[in-house]
C-alpha cells in the first residue's frame, strides 16, 4: 500500500513543477529491501540519533537545490522590481527623470 501511495506522489510531482517528491524510504532499506532495524528507538516507530541524521541528510539533499533557486531570486531582485524604487530615488535627487515618458 505505501509503495502505491508513494508512486502516486511521485506521479503528481512529475506533473506539477510546484510539487517535489523526496524519496525518504529507500535510504532506510537494506539491499534486500527489508527495513534497517538499527535506526529506531525501542518503540520501532521513532528514529534514533542515526535515523534522524540520515533522514535530515535526505531531506536537506532533496530541498537544498530547490531552495537555492528561490534563495537567489529572493535576495537579488530583478531589474524590473528595482526600477520603480531606483527611479523614485534618482528623481528625488535630480530634476531629470530616469525614465522619461
Amino acid at each position: 500500500m505505501a509503495q502505491r501511495v508513494n508512486a502516486g506522489y511521485r506521479g503528481i510531482a512529475a506533473q506539477d513543477p510546484l510539487v517535489h517528491y523526496i524519496d525518504t524510504a529507500t535510504p532506510f532499506l537494506n539491499t534486500d529491501g527489508s527495513v534497517m532495524d538499527d535506526l529506531s528507538i525501542d518503540d520501532n516507530l521513532h528514529f534514533n540519533e542515526l535515523g534522524n541524521l540520515i533522514w535530515g541528510a535526505v531531506i536537506r539533499a532533496g530541498l537544498m537545490p530547490l531552495e537555492a533557486r528561490y534563495e537567489f531570486t529572493a535576495s537579488h531582485p530583478t531589474v524590473q522590481e528595482l526600477s520603480p524604487a531606483l527611479e523614485a530615488e534618482l528623481d528625488a535627487e535630480t530634476d531629470t527623470p530616469l525614465f522619461p515618458e
